[in-house]
């Protein structure tokens, strides 16, 4: 029978840390930061937790069919302020899951419709948690509780 003897394990409660909070004051111009990477070996890291501004001022926006729109920046801006933009952003790379990562606009619903600024499924629930590590040492927002499963043979 397919799927007999499938086990699956459960890591109930995983606390992770918001990178985008714990490092949000250490954000340089060009909207990236330095960091100890995860193998000493290789020494610091240079990051970036969202889409450069600078890399979406160099990039085109795409319509509804998909088509290039040369001339339409995805960033935009006005008397150097960004303003919310009219056009979908464009695939800026792709995730390590064979995902496509966009910038910050999209269609409003699955079919089209008006282009808007997207809007994170994020919610700061971790301060409710029970079991939470002390707000004094990791203030609200920078930890958020995760649940997956592990897959085992």
């Amino acid at each position: 029978m397919t799927g007999s003897g499938v086990k699956f394990n459960s890591n109930i409660q995983t606390w992770r840390v918001n990178l985008f909070q714990k490092y949000f004051d250490n954000f340089t111009s060009d909207d990236g930061f330095i960091t100890n990477g995860i193998n000493d070996g290789y020494g610091l890291q240079y990051s970036h937790l969202y889409a450069p501004r600078k890399m979406r001022e160099s990039i085109f926006s795409v319509d509804q069919s998909g088509e290039v729109l040369y001339g339409n920046k995805d960033l935009k801006r006005v008397n150097g302020i960004e303003v919310s933009s009219t056009d979908h952003s464009p695939i800026l790379g792709w995730a390590y899951d064979g995902n496509p990562i966009y910038g910050p606009y999209g269609y409003s619903t699955n079919n089209g419709g008006v282009v808007t600024q997207m809007i994170s499924g994020y919610k700061e629930e971790s301060s409710t948690k029970v079991g939470r590590p002390p707000l004094g040492e990791f203030p609200a927002r920078i930890l958020y509780w995760r649940f997956y499963l592990l897959w085992c043979k």
